[in-house]
């Protein structure tokens, strides 16, 4: 009898597990060729999406984690978190279409070799076409004379992250069919390449006139195998640039096919094995900053006191740096964001002592859904390979909507107009640039910035403008505050948002621990808001 009970219960798990495999597989069998995630990861992002989130987003096993990814894919790479716009997408969308427009032959115009780069790199910053082949005068570099060539195009960027400055890249059409080829043999546009005494370069009709015979075959293989330029070439001082060298053309070519790379290596190792490091002080502060209900903006700032960076003397100037490594983790374990930095200083001698009692701060603006994650950095001197990890709870709060609700109370070491440089958006919100104070302790003697955001207030139908009174006061830590002042005039109007950002003179607080307090009033709707932040007052 409990022979056949522990039979029937082994079979009910085997059925169980059987189930359960098969509802993945249904699940995971969402994704079809004909389905809209299919065509997301092999058409749309072919080109961009990195090996590693490739195979993240092919073990997903719901719409709704496919969704997500997609969402924090692109959050991942907008430019301006600021702009309700992302940036990056709209030109990624716009280059495919142009691809399709310009580089069909035969098959869609994002799979060609001019469509791979065209919405990897942009438009080249020079062009040259020859759509129609025919004569052609060659550069120094490719050995100089006439010759005849197959269609082809030569692309010139100033420069490209990952590969370096002028990068030239040529594409032939010498099958025909307008299906133009990426090609690293500057050799396979001449069409005469094969005909004998024709399309010759200087230093073949040179050996021609010396000897009375010449093999078109030395063009390659002499400069690639003995190094030496000859006649002509040697004289000039050679024609093959540093550029065309093969192990350079290498390094090239792996540049244009490979997704971005991390970084930091060693960093990304530290984070991933958990291994915790105290050599490097650094202090790390988050904000959270309202999108939309679904979006929440969340600067990330870290900031190395300058005594404890390492500082090596060089060519007059104290250089010093280090690198950054950061991500956040989802509670499932999944990467949800990752950046990575460099911050180098150098200094003048003679302003060196003083800035050794600076900090260096860098920030990094993530885009997170509301929710729970994990957030890990490591920090590395360069000089002394000295390495500093942190790894801390990092709750997205949610804005709901239709209530009255603040931003981050964001304390700032400084609050200054805004650039117009949209290249750089670290520290900026709005049309101003805050600088957080990471570690919170204010001296007596200075400022301390206050900046907040208003979400959610009610618009008076008369003035189609918000209502707001805002008030502000300071208490020692555990108490609340004696004297409110008002600041409501202060309070500008944005849009989507309210803010208020003033320095606060300290100079009549003794040493200790406050709290800074924000109390909200929507005089539209009735509703109410709050916030505290502490900080330390230091002589």
């Amino acid at each position: 009898m409990n022979g056949a009970r522990t039979l029937s219960l082994s079979l009910l798990a085997v059925l169980a597990a059987f189930i359960a495999t098969a509802q993945e597989k249904a699940q995971r069998a969402e994704m079809s060729k004909d389905s809209y995630y299919y065509k997301w990861l092999n058409e749309d992002v072919y080109w961009i999406i990195s090996e590693e989130e490739r195979d993240v987003f092919t073990k997903l096993s719901t719409d709704e984690e496919r969704d997500a990814f997609i969402e924090q894919f692109w959050a991942r790479r907008d430019p301006d978190p600021s702009t309700a716009e992302n940036e990056f997408k709209i030109e990624h969308y716009r280059r495919i279409i142009y691809a399709n427009e310009h580089f069909s032959a035969g098959i869609a115009g994002w799979k060609t070799d001019r469509g791979m780069v065209y919405i990897k790199f942009g438009p080249p910053d020079r062009f040259e076409s020859q759509p129609g082949g025919g004569p052609y005068a060659r550069e120094r570099k490719e050995g100089g004379g006439m010759t005849a060539v197959f269609p082809f195009e030569r692309w010139e960027y100033r420069h490209i992250e990952g590969i370096g400055d002028d990068v030239q890249l040529e594409f032939v059409d010498d099958k025909g069919g307008g299906l133009y080829e990426l090609t690293w043999d500057k050799q396979r546009k001449d069409a005469l390449l094969l005909s004998g005494l024709m399309g010759l370069t200087w230093d073949e009709l040179e050996q021609f006139e010396n000897t009375g015979t010449t093999n078109k075959r030395d063009r390659i293989l002499g400069r690639r195998d003995s190094g030496e330029p000859t006649g002509v070439y040697k004289a000039a001082g050679g024609f093959e640039t540093a550029k065309d060298k093969p192990f350079a053309l290498l390094d090239t070519s792996a540049g244009v096919n490979r997704p971005p790379a991390i970084k930091f290596k060693d960093l990304e190792a530290v984070v991933t094995t958990r291994v915790t490091y105290s050599g490097l002080p650094f202090d790390v502060r988050q904000d959270f900053v309202r999108i939309t209900d679904q979006q929440v903006l969340v600067p990330v700032t870290v900031l190395v006191p300058n005594e404890q960076m390492t500082f090596k003397q060089s060519e007059g100037f104290y250089h010093g740096s280090v690198q950054i490594y950061g991500r956040v983790m989802s509670l499932r374990n999944r990467i949800e964001a990752i950046f990575e930095e460099e911050v180098a200083r150098d200094y003048l001698p003679e302003e060196f002592q003083n800035a050794r009692t600076r900090s260096s701060i860098y920030q990094k603006r993530l885009i997170l859904k509301p929710g729970l994650y994990k957030l890990e950095i490591a920090v590395k001197d360069v000089n002394s390979k000295r390495i500093g990890t942190i790894e801390r709870r990092l709750e997205v709060p949610r804005f709901e909507e239709g209530r009255l609700t603040l931003s981050s109370l964001i304390l700032a070491d400084r609050i200054e107009a805004g650039t117009q440089d949209r290249s750089s958006s670290s520290f900026i919100l709005g049309d101003l640039k805050v600088i957080p104070k990471t570690d919170d302790v204010f001296r007596k003697s200075g400022n301390l910035g206050l900046y907040v955001q208003v979400y959610n207030f009610a618009v008076d139908q008369q003035t189609q403008r918000p209502s707001l009174k805002m008030e502000y006061g300071i208490a020692p830590s555990g108490g609340e505050p004696e004297i409110w002042r008002d600041v409501s005039p202060l309070v500008q109007y944005a849009g989507q948002y309210c803010r208020l950002a003033r320095m606060v003179n300290l100079s009549q607080l003794q040493p200790g621990v406050y709290a800074l307090h924000i109390r909200v009033r929507d005089d539209v709707s009735g509703q109410t808001a709050s916030a505290q932040a502490p900080f330390t007052v230091v002589n």
